[in-house]
């Protein structure tokens, strides 16, 4: 005879709890309740992202934005330009979880490494060649030099860069899964902060300064290899370089015809040019080491990747 086995019927409770829960759960941002909320930014109260702009003042400006056609000025110091299209800059993607950036680079311009912490990121280049990638929390980094047409994912959080690599200027437009993705930029918020982070947190932490090195920059290179010239890369360059470390740098290689100072009208001086290339584009590091000035500690470098870890006994 088959025996019958009844389970007990889980309480009322439980299953609204199931119900309630296991949805959201699943979702990394909750499911808008209404078409859309256009974006009051002059709202006096905001509670994680921004108020709904009343119906009747909505208008299809609200959901218009002209920003990315526009080239942005890259004349800084990283040479880069970062146009934003979040809920801030385009009322009209807020509660809708998507965001999108511009970024322009001048040839040899810099996204630094940055973070953003509250979504992934997928970017295509529209214009020239960029090296991107990103640093796990393994401390493995992967990159990947795109072409116009190619794609990069960045997921959520990561550190991540983007560098030009070809010989003009470069374009990408990067997709987030947020309207309001956040950026920290991880130079100035570690060194430009306010008020300042204590320098005893930085020395510990990038482990400088701990035998007393006030005057290590910069390193000297001790390996040459020709490179192709590159007139554009430059002269975009030449504001963006700290001369008297480039002097100190040839002459510890036993180059001396570089001027103690140097300003950018000199540009136009085809012999000024010629010892600025050749310092600048014609010496190359391969296989060598970075030798630090004052303590003489050496930084072995090996097929253009310099090894900067400390010994055992220096941590």
């Amino acid at each position: 005879m088959a025996t019958m086995i009844t389970l007990s019927r889980p309480p009322f409770v439980t299953i609204l709890i199931l119900i309630v829960l296991l949805p959201s759960a699943c979702r990394a941002d909750p499911d808008p309740l209404q078409d859309f909320c256009v974006a009051d930014l002059n709202a006096s109260i905001s509670v994680n992202g921004f108020p709904c702009k009343p119906l009747p003042k909505v208008k299809s400006d609200d959901f218009f934005f002209n920003g990315l056609s526009k080239e942005g000025n890259t004349t800084n110091v990283f040479g880069t330009n970062v146009t934003s299209a979040d809920a801030r800059a385009f009322p009209g993607l807020n509660t809708l979880g998507l965001s999108i950036n511009r970024v322009d680079f001048a040839p040899g311009g810099l996204n630094p490494p940055h973070i953003h912490p509250r979504a992934s990121e997928t970017s295509v280049v529209i214009e020239g060649k960029l090296l991107a990638g990103f640093v796990t929390t393994g401390n493995v980094l992967h990159s990947k030099v795109l072409k116009a047409g190619e794609m990069f994912v960045i997921p959520r959080g990561l550190v991540h860069f983007q560098l030009n690599v070809g010989k003009g200027k470069a374009l990408f437009l990067a997709a987030f899964n947020s309207q309001n993705p956040g950026i920290v930029l991880l130079p100035p918020t570690l060194f430009l902060s306010t008020p300042s982070i204590p320098n005893d947190v930085l020395t510990k932490a990038f482990q400088i300064d701990e035998k007393g090195v006030t005057n290590g920059f910069p390193l000297r290179l001790k390996v040459e290899k020709e490179v192709n010239f590159n007139a554009d890369f430059l002269k975009n360059m030449f504001p963006k370089i700290k001369w008297k470390a480039l002097v100190d740098a040839a002459r510890s290689m036993g180059y001396t015809e570089l001027p103690n100072e140097a300003e950018s009208p000199m540009l136009d001086s085809e012999e000024f040019l010629k010892k600025f290339h050749h310092t600048l584009l014609q010496l190359h590091l391969e296989e060598g080491a970075l030798v630090c000035p004052e303590t003489g500690r050496r930084f072995p470098v090996s097929k253009e990747i310099p090894n900067m870890l400390l010994h055992e006994d220096e941590v």
